[in-house]
């Protein structure tokens, strides 16, 4: 069943047709058979539609804290998949890569592991991105963050695209509603949320993706891919200035 991501006033008029700003792209838990990320991206790009951001899906839970509770819900209560890039290189650093060209082209022929696309030699060092070093990801990654910690994260301040204050709203309001629901005997100031796991060391280069938990999880911030199995969910925004495909009738009776 779909998440209602939109509020009733949350559509535009296309070629005639009420199409939702928001739409879920998703596979099944078997998605290697029924279509994940890799089927899912161009089906998404095809539409018309923009991939979201790690920010602008940090910005929509924000916008939706007031909505119509099953919009919230839907918002608030399931992970959701991005289009910006974690690119590892194998001596362990790694770049954030915003809106990157290379996930946005994905297809099920794509070379890739379990984990994420496989880089052919230069293309790592080709990428343009944020880049940490091994011993960066070691300091602040793998571990849960207290809010202070949280909003003086580096790689979270990378994936708000450095919005210092888009970053301490999100933390904020992660962080009182997680106590709420889910550690009401924390204090507030040293609940434990919004940790960092970009996923292991890769043998060669790669690029994964990042996606953001569900509030049960705390929010957390991952940054790879399960080819394998994974419940990938994409969102494709509809802008006003977006050129939208001229298959977006069928692609919005899906």
């Amino acid at each position: 069943m779909a998440l209602k991501l939109n509020q009733d006033n949350e559509y535009r008029e296309v070629d005639g047709q009420k199409a939702p700003i928001f739409k879920e792209f998703s596979g099944t838990i078997w998605s290697h058979c029924y279509g994940g990320y890799i089927v899912q991206m161009p089906l998404l790009i095809a539409s018309g539609r923009t991939p979201m951001s790690f920010a602008r899906v940090m910005q929509r839970r924000l916008d939706v804290r007031n909505a119509e509770a099953d919009v919230k819900t839907a918002w608030m209560d399931n992970r959701f998949d991005t289009a910006d890039g974690n690119a590892r290189h194998p001596d362990g650093k790694l770049k954030i890569v915003l809106d990157s060209k290379l996930l946005r082209e994905i297809t099920p022929q794509s070379p890739r592991n379990r984990e994420g696309l496989t880089l052919a030699d230069g293309v790592y060092e080709r990428l343009e991105g944020e880049e940490f070093t091994a011993l960066d990801v070691e300091k602040y990654t793998e571990k849960w963050l207290t809010k202070k910690s949280a909003k003086a994260n580096p790689f979270w301040k990378a994936l708000a695209r450095g919005n210092q204050k888009l970053l301490n709203d999100f933390v904020d309001y992660i962080a009182l509603e997680y106590q709420q629901r889910f550690a009401e005997t924390a204090d507030d100031d040293n609940v434990e949320i919004l940790g960092v796991f970009p996923g292991d060391k890769p043998k060669s280069p790669e690029m994964g993706g990042w996606f953001i938990s569900s509030l049960g999880f705390s929010s957390e911030a991952l940054g790879w891919f399960d080819f394998g199995f994974g419940d990938d969910r994409l969102v494709g925004e509809l802008s006003p200035e977006a050129q939208v495909a001229k298959n977006l009738e069928e692609t919005l009776k899906k």
